[in-house]
């Protein structure tokens, strides 16, 4: 399994690593009218977490949500948080159930990052 980050051709980042016995791990949580996926690879002292957070709008039509990102973490602690320009889709056609589940924790953490402020905002 291959991520790439960055302009198609001339990637910032590439991480790499078999589906099972490997260093990635994915999470899926989906709620009443949303989703979080992550998908987590560990490269050394180093977590990248690749992610999609969407939700409906409520019944007034606001809140919706639909954005997609990478975090970096060093030693636990994050370090990096970039943002897709254009919400982004997740999609694979993996199978990824069969991978490590990533866990609660970081679970919680996608669960509350804030959606990014638009440019002229």
């Amino acid at each position: 399994m291959k991520y790439e980050h960055g302009p198609e051709g001339a990637p910032e980042l590439t991480l790499e690593s078999p589906l099972t016995g490997g260093t990635a791990s994915w999470r899926y949580d989906l709620y009443n009218r949303a989703e979080n996926k992550m998908l987590r690879f560990q490269r050394g002292n180093y977590s990248y977490v690749v992610f999609n957070i969407w939700s409906a709008p409520n019944s007034d039509l606001t809140g919706a949500r639909d954005f997609s990102g990478v975090l970096v973490f060093k030693a636990g602690k994050e370090i990096s948080r970039r943002f897709c320009n254009d919400g982004g889709v997740f999609e694979t056609e993996i199978d990824l159930s069969m991978m490590p589940d990533a866990g609660d924790k970081l679970s919680k953490l996608i669960a509350n990052i804030e959606e990014p402020k638009a440019a002229d905002d």
